[in-house]
């Protein structure tokens, strides 16, 4: 009895968080349903986020996590959704959506049931995570809120070492404050005071090997000279494909690996 007491608790509890955040993410016109079999033994924990608005086309559906797409207009940062997802992987799990014009939205979350840190025997778990030293550490330059968390939760959820500011100064803060131990930056350009290339600039006097991205709103204007001024090696344009992030990251580790 006590057992089913503390069960409709936590299940109230939880509703009332996961609403909260519903709130936040997808507006007034989201509420939260929890399946009946929400606290199983061994299966996937699932959340159901309904939607009560108009639904989405097919075409809106294949783009619903791509970062800065939005349905909201100039409301909206198209950010809400791909950092779920980002959050959402990090903690191994998935996210599916199902919608249709005029019968709302509906996302289902699965994720994994938390497992003892020690096994029956009490022996640590295995991890096949890289050592510290191994990691490979990742500089994110950005002045907006939204990109640098979309940028850190995918790129952590693929085990990187991430280090985020909003700005040049403090990015050479952290890069001095690092010794130097910063494997790959990747910068906005257009930010206040220290913009991307005056940022490049100093820390090609740190680093002439440093492999550099650029990640730029206008990096369908950005030519080859102003690139190689800085020996940048890549330049993303806004609105980037975290695919592309992910792989400019996974060939620096491919590198510092073979090094």
């Amino acid at each position: 009895m006590l057992a089913a007491v503390i069960e409709v608790a936590l299940k109230q509890r939880l509703l009332m968080f996961l609403g909260a955040i519903a709130l936040a993410i997808w507006g007034a016109n989201a509420f939260v349903k929890l399946p009946i079999d929400a606290f199983p033994d061994v299966a996937p924990v699932q959340v159901l986020v309904a939607m009560r608005a108009p639904g989405l086309t097919p075409e809106e559906l294949e783009k619903v996590f791509v970062p800065f797409f939005t349905t909201k207009g100039k409301r909206g940062t198209g950010m809400g959704l791909a950092v779920s997802f980002g959050i959402i992987r990090r903690h191994k799990g998935s996210i599916e959506v199902e919608s249709e014009p005029g019968h709302g939205t509906t996302f289902v979350i699965s994720l994994p049931v938390a497992q003892s840190a020690n096994t029956e025997a009490g022996e640590k778990v295995a991890s096949d995570a890289p050592a510290p030293s191994e990691r490979t550490r990742i500089l994110v330059v950005d002045d907006e809120l939204p990109v640098r968390e979309i940028l850190r939760e995918s790129l952590e959820v693929e085990g990187f070492e991430v280090y985020v500011t909003e700005s040049g100064e403090e990015a050479l803060r952290v890069y001095d404050d690092c010794g130097g131990r910063i494997d790959v930056v990747f910068t906005d350009i257009g930010m206040p005071d220290m913009d991307g290339w005056e940022l490049a600039r100093e820390i090609r006097k740190r680093s002439e090997t440093i492999p550099l991205a650029i990640v730029s709103g206008w990096g369908d204007s950005i030519g080859h000279d102003a690139r190689q001024a800085v020996k940048a090696e890549w330049v993303v344009s806004k609105p980037f494909d975290i695919d592309a992030i992910a792989a400019i990251a996974r060939e620096v580790a491919g590198r510092k690996k073979r090094a």
